[in-house]
């Protein structure tokens, strides 16, 4: 009877985790690849396509954090507003923190790298 209760405990938590950042009744998780497969230069070196940032904050993110940056039901992810290392940033976005979920299997850690970079840049 206890197991039954704890197993039920942590779907129930799971599902109010998914919920706080879903903002909608449902949560539907899609994931989409984008683009950090290496491609060829004009001198046939081997670059890394740039990753879309901004792309995949708008859709991963802005739904609670705003998306001008300016905060919702997450908090306001401006420069002017984050004075630590970007290292915690990248820990926080990979493992999530209170009601935020981790990305850490979803997104490479490029990535995350790549979003850490956006957040702390001025928007524009």
């Amino acid at each position: 009877m206890n197991k039954r209760w704890v197993i039920l405990m942590i779907f129930g938590c799971l599902a109010i985790t998914l919920t706080a950042c879903s903002g909608s009744s449902s949560v539907v998780v899609e994931e989409k690849e984008v683009a950090t497969s290496p491609s060829e230069d004009d001198q046939g070196q081997t670059v890394a396509q740039e990753i879309n940032a901004a792309g995949i904050f708008a859709e991963r993110c802005a739904n609670c954090h705003g998306a001008d940056r300016s905060g919702s039901r997450g908090p306001a992810l401006l420069p002017e507003r984050l004075d630590k290392d970007q290292a915690v940033y990248a820990a926080t976005i990979t493992n999530g923190s209170g009601s935020m979920p981790a990305w850490g299997s979803r997104l490479s850690a490029e990535e995350i790298n790549a979003l850490v970079e956006f957040i702390l840049s001025p928007p524009q």
